[in-house]
């Protein structure tokens, strides 16, 4: 029996050992396979807005400028963020009254210098409030784009952070001098100029441009914004002084009082005696005050034409025809500018440190005051052009006249 069950069991080991699975050979050192890396990825675009300051007068005498600027500022942010924004986030307008005064002016920048929101500020309007607060910005590194501010000395003390939409003084007053002794042939002319530093820079710079062309200023008259609504005395001194011209460099509202009360008293029949201002009187006061009486004796000689007929212009215009039923001025007309060139200049890779000379550094086109508009180290434009308005029948229209410059000897 043991016989028997002996071969059984030896048979059965052999066939196990044949089904045993082989050796496994000796592992070899084989670095572990890691995962693949990720694809980098850049970081979510922010939808934080940009932020950009509007200052100007809200208030007062002045008010109207304001709203002006404020209109054609929003104008341009609705047109900015629907082309996509700067660098695809929105802008958000940070608006403060600086009242049309210099102290609160100051007041002002350091709000806005105080905000670490603000990138740029579009303002202030008027040359006195501006002197008052650029040493702030220009302290704080707040780059500053002023629509209005017209004074020589705005863009004469090194600032590095200012950029002036509208020509200076230095420009506009002449060619609108050119235009009254010139074109209208007055050699006895009176100057009306707004008691301010703006107003008294462009009646220095008329006398400059009176003694190359062989005119006279007969008599000088200062008018005082917000104050001064009575304007007979001054125009009959002006008047005895022998004055066959006029030059007109007060705020809108003075400004047209001074041409109404001129056609009351007959100084503008026949043309005995012409006027002309500047842009400050492009202002709907104007065109409802000046009537039939003083249409061919008033014309404002300004910068850049808004009533032509590009494109740009056009848009701007009818926008402004809608809103609030009349033209833009230069206020308004010149913010809005103003915000497309911030965001043309941030689009091109320009940062709040660097804007200013970003700006200074492209050649823009398509803008309301033109194609090509370059500005100089001092934040000045570099381009010299003119357009003649007149009012009739209570609206702003070309005059189709070109300022002949001839004697003239431009900065």
């Amino acid at each position: 029996m043991i016989r028997k069950i002996v071969p059984l069991i030896l048979a059965v080991i052999v066939f196990l050992v044949g089904c045993a699975a082989p050796a496994t050979p000796a592992p070899t050192d084989v670095p572990p396979t890691e995962p693949p890396a990720a694809e980098p990825t850049e970081p979510p675009a922010t939808t934080e807005p940009i932020y950009i300051g509007l200052t100007g007068p809200f208030t007062g005498g002045g008010a109207s400028q304001g709203e002006f600027a404020e209109v054609g500022a929003r104008k341009a942010v609705e047109e900015i963020v629907a082309a996509g924004g700067i660098n695809g986030r929105p802008i958000e307008l940070v608006v403060y009254d600086d009242k049309g005064d210099p102290q609160e002016a100051a007041l002002v920048a350091q709000r806005y210098v105080d905000d670490p929101r603000i990138t740029a500020v579009i303002g202030p309007l008027w040359s006195s409030c501006a002197m008052a607060a650029m040493p702030i910005y220009e302290e704080a590194g707040m780059p500053v784009l002023t629509p209005t501010a017209s004074a020589d000395e705005v863009t004469q003390q090194g600032w590095t952070q200012l950029i002036r939409i509208g020509l200076r003084n230095a420009i506009q007053a002449p060619l609108r001098a050119a235009f009254l002794m010139n074109n209208m042939e007055r050699k006895k002319v009176a100057v009306f100029y707004a008691n301010s530093a703006n107003g008294r820079s462009a009646l220095e710079r008329t006398k400059e441009v009176a003694a190359q062309l062989g005119a006279e200023i007969v008599d000088e008259e200062p008018v005082n914004t917000g104050v001064d609504t009575d304007f007979a005395v001054q125009l009959t001194r002006a008047e005895k002084a022998g004055a066959d011209g006029i030059f007109i460099t007060a705020q809108y509202n003075e400004g047209s009082l001074i041409v109404s009360q001129a056609a009351q008293l007959g100084l503008m029949d026949d043309q005995k005696i012409i006027l002309v201002s500047s842009g400050a009187l492009l202002h709907d006061v104007v065109r409802e005050r000046v009537g039939p009486d003083a249409e061919d004796g008033f014309f404002i000689v300004v910068p850049d034409d808004f009533f032509s007929d590009r494109p740009v212009v056009k848009k701007l215009r009818e926008y402004f025809e809608e809103v609030k039923d009349t033209a833009p001025n230069q206020t308004g007309a010149y913010s809005y500018d103003g915000l497309h060139v911030v965001a043309r200049a941030m689009n091109e890779g320009a940062t709040k440190e660097t804007l200013v000379e970003t700006i200074k550094s492209m050649t823009f086109t398509d803008l309301i005051i033109g194609e090509e508009i370059q500005w100089g180290p001092e934040g000045d434009r570099e381009d010299v052009k003119s357009a003649v308005v007149k009012v009739q029948d209570h609206e702003f229209v070309s005059a189709g006249m070109e300022v002949d410059a001839t004697g003239l000897t431009l900065p």
